[in-house]
Formats: C-alpha cells, structure tokens, sequence
C-alpha cells in the first residue's frame, strides 16, 4: 500500500522539478511578430472588457506564467504594463474603479518605452486623460479618439 504512494510522491517531485526549470517569469511583446500573437497572448493573461484589435506588453509574474505547485506555495509579485487598441466605445467599460487624476510621476516613461519599437502602429493625437484606482498600483492612461489604453498594474 505504501509503495505505490511513495512511487506517486516521487513522480510528482521529479515533475515538479523539471517544471520548475521551464517556468516563464516574463512576458514581452517584442517577441511576439504579428497582432494577432500579442493580442492572443495577452488576452490568456489579463482581464479583457472588451475586444481589443491590438496590443504591446511587458508583464512580469514571479510566480511564473504557467501554472506549477511553486505558484501555491509562494507568495506573487505582478507587474503589468500593457497597451491596448479597442474601440472608442468600449474605453468606459475599461475605466470601472478607476478615478480621473492629474498627471504625476506615476505616468511618466513606461507608457513610451511599451510603443517605441512599433510607434507607426500607435500614432496618438488627442490630449491624454489619466486615472489611477485608489489605495492601488493601478494606473491608466488613455487616448479615447484612438481607443488607446495604457494600463500599469502591480500587485504584491
């Protein structure tokens, strides 16, 4: 009786172990070529409220994107920054929770360094709003004529 559950028990150790090896921490957009890899990518990964046509990321999970017995036992770090193109329409459905603040250091540097490699495919005219979510790490930064949302997210 007790072999067959030691057998069990060391199987699931060596799995574990090779998983844990194999585990993605990061995820970037730049490498992924096409719209539709990014936007499928990022949609296993956030909660979407709506549709979005394209997107750039750069997410990190401590505990990894793939789920592991090491993703129960450890407490997680996430950080998420990422942009989406939805349509105009949808961009309120985004903004749940969230308050229009001024702009601050919060919003300064990353929403640039997320486009530079692909900024033909992200032209951004209007005047920006900002929003934050308080007592949260949660910043949005949005162009509503382009239907472009920026959103920063870091969870302990």
């Amino acid at each position: 009786m007790k072999r067959p559950f030691i057998a069990y028990f060391l199987f699931i150790i060596v799995l574990y172990g090779c998983a844990e090896k194999n585990i993605k921490d990061e995820l970037y957009s730049i490498n992924y070529g096409t719209k539709e890899e990014r936007v499928n990518v990022l949609k296993k990964e956030i909660t979407a409220y709506s549709d979005f046509e394209n997107a750039e990321f750069l997410l990190h999970n401590s505990n990894g994107f793939t789920f592991t017995i090491h993703t129960l036992l450890t407490a997680g770090y996430k950080d998420y920054r990422y942009v989406v193109k939805v349509n105009p329409e949808n961009i309120d459905k985004w903004l749940k929770g969230f308050k229009k603040v001024s702009p601050s250091e919060s919003f300064e540097e990353w929403p640039n360094k997320l486009i530079r490699i692909r900024t033909e495919e992200w032209p951004l005219q209007s005047t920006p709003e900002y929003y934050a979510m308080e007592n949260e790490i949660n910043y949005v930064l949005v162009y509503r004529k382009e239907g472009v949302i920026f959103k920063k997210s870091i969870v302990f």
